[in-house]
């Protein structure tokens, strides 16, 4: 498959296999910071979006949310 499984998660047996097992947690834990950075973001532009464009952010930051979940878990 490779990075992302169908049900958009994170293949975490890929990116390990992939970058080595050394570079796995520095790599995931850039990722996390990346992923609450874009979060932060979303919030930022969510105060001054349309309504349509105020959906589209909400839905972005539900996904993102959960990515966010899935990370912390693997870094657990």
């Amino acid at each position: 498959m490779g990075l992302a499984n169908r049900d958009n998660s994170i293949d975490t047996n890929f990116v390990s296999n992939s970058i080595g097992n050394n570079e796995y947690g520095s790599e995931l834990s850039h990722l996390s910071n990346e992923f609450n950075e874009t979060y932060m973001q979303i919030d930022n532009a969510l105060e001054s979006a349309s309504e349509s464009q105020s959906n589209q952010l909400f839905e972005y930051k539900q996904t993102i949310g959960k990515i966010i979940e899935k990370i912390n878990k693997n870094q657990n």
